[in-house]
């Protein structure tokens, strides 16, 4: 029997994580890794944002062609991309907690409830 209940307590906070970075707007659903195109056509503009930070990447450039992913180089040309990081708040109606989604450049990195309640009547329904 506590096998039972340890196993049951187990899968609830696994489907808790799996689902911890989505946000589902009407029947539609985003998740990380989605353009910011994407994350409008489903769910429509966001209520308010953010710019929070911008951060810089970059990496050698060897030959006529960019840096693998795993592989460093020393030489050839530096090149560097400013990446700007935005929030993008949904306020889906009185019934729903605000969502904040963040973005790194174009992609969808984090999606979490706040811990505030919307206002006013459900407004996430996209398309």
């Amino acid at each position: 029997m506590k096998w039972c209940v340890f196993l049951c307590v187990l899968l609830l906070l696994s489907v808790n994580f799996v689902f911890a970075d989505t946000f589902r707007c009407g029947s539609e659903v985003v998740t990380t890794g989605d353009p910011k195109i994407v994350v409008v056509q489903k769910c429509g503009e966001p209520h308010w944002k953010e710019v929070v930070a911008t951060k810089k990447e970059g990496g050698f450039v060897a030959g006529s062609g960019r840096v693998a992913p795993g592989q460093t180089y020393t030489e050839g040309t530096y090149g560097e991309t400013t990446i700007t990081v935005e929030k993008w708040y949904y306020d889906c109606g009185s019934n729903y907690f605000i969502y904040a989604l963040t973005f790194e450049g174009d992609i969808l990195k984090r999606a979490v409830s706040t811990s505030q309640r919307g206002s006013g009547k459900y407004e996430c329904g996209g398309k």
